[in-house]
């Protein structure tokens, strides 16, 4: 088995290049995968580093408070980069992570070369679940983009970015069938064919979320 003190969150996406790294936090299910294409079009001369959470291999402990997160992920980047400007960001609650980070950063005297987000929001500044009607809005504003994207390619990309949408909802149907399958096995009593740390993760992820209070960021946050 993994013990606690074995496991590390930094891993190497793209290690080798010039430029000064860029740290990427995982989002609310803990692993860092999405940012694989991302660091494809960044170009060959960034290092890209993710953070990836505690509980994915259903052995290790995990805290999600976001403090102490932020804390250890902290301490493993700058075990990876001695010195700023730091340059750190991330997916949906990766970016509340990554704020935290960069408080602390702060707190140190470190300076904080980028803070960005991608599609995130306080939900303290919301009701939590969220209510139905910005549910709706959320649901009307994602088909927008998509049309959208859909005008701006050229004829011979719409082929491929239908392909791309659609083997995606594939995979998420079929994850969210197997993940409903499990639950209800576990609820009567019967042994799952499959486990999903991912789950549990997330749970753990967002109540912790509930709990945090950001403060004012003395600095740049740019927001995707």
């Amino acid at each position: 088995e993994v013990a606690f003190s074995d496991w590390q969150p930094l891993v190497p996406i793209r290690a080798s290049g010039t430029r000064p790294p860029l740290f990427l936090v995982h989002g609310a299910e803990g692993n860092i995968l999405m940012y694989r294409d991302l660091a494809k079009h960044l170009g060959a001369d960034q290092p890209v580093f993710g953070l990836q959470s505690r509980g994915l291999d259903n052995k290790t402990e995990i805290n999600g408070d976001f403090e102490e997160v932020a804390a250890t992920y902290l301490k493993a980047i700058k075990q990876q980069q001695h010195k700023g400007p730091y340059f750190i960001g991330g997916y949906c609650l990766g970016g509340t992570l990554a704020l935290e980070i960069a408080q602390q950063l702060k707190r140190q005297g470190e300076e904080v070369g980028l803070l960005f987000m991608i599609e995130n929001y306080n939900i303290q500044t919301l009701k939590w679940p969220l209510p139905v009607h910005v549910r709706m809005a959320n649901g009307f504003l994602n088909a927008w983009y998509h049309v959208a994207n859909l005008f701006a390619f050229r004829s011979r990309q719409i082929c491929a970015f239908f392909k791309t949408k659609l083997n995606a909802e594939i995979s998420r149907l079929q994850m969210s069938l197997l993940v409903s399958s499990s639950s209800v096995m576990k609820a009567v009593g019967v042994k799952a064919a499959f486990d999903f740390p991912h789950v549990r993760v997330n749970k753990v992820y967002d109540e912790a979320l509930t709990r945090y209070r950001p403060k004012a960021f003395e600095g740049e946050m740019v927001l995707f």
